[in-house]
């Protein structure tokens, strides 16, 4: 326990903002229910809530944190949790209305006619959702983002300097939201693609990541500086091994996730399908 301790980095950003979430939606949900909507918060979205915020705290602070420091596939592994765990849990949970409501109400009440008098802000919304609120920008906004970080260069800046590897976690949670928007329906938040589009949507981002995880699987040398000059012990998994569990972790990470949505997303379309009117069925009317 001492040893857990010691390479647990307590952070208390991270900390105190897990914390704040979790206050700010608990005290949503009891204003709802005083107010009798609780019917729309069910039990499985303050479940999957309460899941997106232990996934945090395990990506970002916990011995997960330190080991990123030493090795590669812990450090993916940190990444794999933002984008693939904590993003679609996130969304899965809808926490938008439980975290609106957990505002005083003379706050939003202010806050809606400051909004309503003024144009800008309605126009500024618009625009940004029209431009961001479409599949392409979002997958290539998700792809980009991660494969950009993964650049020798920048990976090995991340890790160097907190602030950038700060603005690192910060870009793959918040590129990873707007990707599984198009996918994962949050109230006020709704795909646009059919249930087949956001199969292949999520197929080719899956393949996208399985490329860039088999580059690692199948490396033949150092790619990052920084893991390839850390020392290690004897006992230590060697740098080329780390570096090839790094990539059989996201590979596996990536496959698992992946495939279990789009199971789901052809399970929905399947049953769309089977409640749709047959139009042979229908009876003839009469002239």
């Amino acid at each position: 326990m001492p040893a857990l301790l010691a390479d647990w980095p307590f952070h208390p950003t991270v900390i105190a903002g897990v914390l704040l979430a979790a206050v700010l939606y608990w005290r949503g949900l009891s204003y709802s229910q005083s107010r009798g909507l609780a019917r729309h918060v069910p039990w499985w979205r303050a479940a999957a809530f309460a899941a997106a915020l232990l996934v945090l705290l395990l990506a970002l602070d916990s011995p997960l944190e330190s080991l990123a420091d030493r090795f590669l596939w812990a450090h993916m592994l940190q990444h794999e949790l933002l984008t693939l765990g904590a993003a679609p849990l996130l969304l899965f949970s809808a926490p938008w209305l439980p975290l609106w409501r957990s505002v005083p109400l003379p706050a939003r009440r202010s806050t809606l006619r400051w909004i309503l008098r003024r144009r800008w802000p309605r126009r500024l919304w618009h625009q940004l959702t029209r431009v961001l609120w479409t599949p392409t920008v979002a997958w290539l906004l998700f792809a980009g983002v991660f494969s950009l970080w993964h650049i020798p260069a920048l990976y090995d800046l991340a890790l160097q300097r907190e602030e950038v590897h700060t603005l690192e976690h910060a870009l793959f949670l918040g590129t990873a939201l707007i990707f599984w928007a198009q996918a994962v329906p949050s109230r006020p938040l709704h795909p646009r693609m059919s249930y087949p589009m956001q199969a292949i949507y999520l197929t080719t981002a899956a393949l996208q990541s399985n490329v860039l995880g088999s580059l690692l699987v199948f490396s033949t040398g150092p790619i990052y500086t920084w893991y390839a000059t850390q020392p290690r012990s004897a006992s230590a998994l060697p740098v080329l091994s780390d570096q090839h569990l790094a990539g059989a972790t996201m590979d596996v990470f990536v496959t698992i996730v992946f495939f279990v949505a789009i199971v789901a997303l052809l399970g929905y379309w399947l049953q769309e399908d089977e409640r749709a009117p047959d139009p042979a069925r229908r009876p003839a009317i009469a002239n």
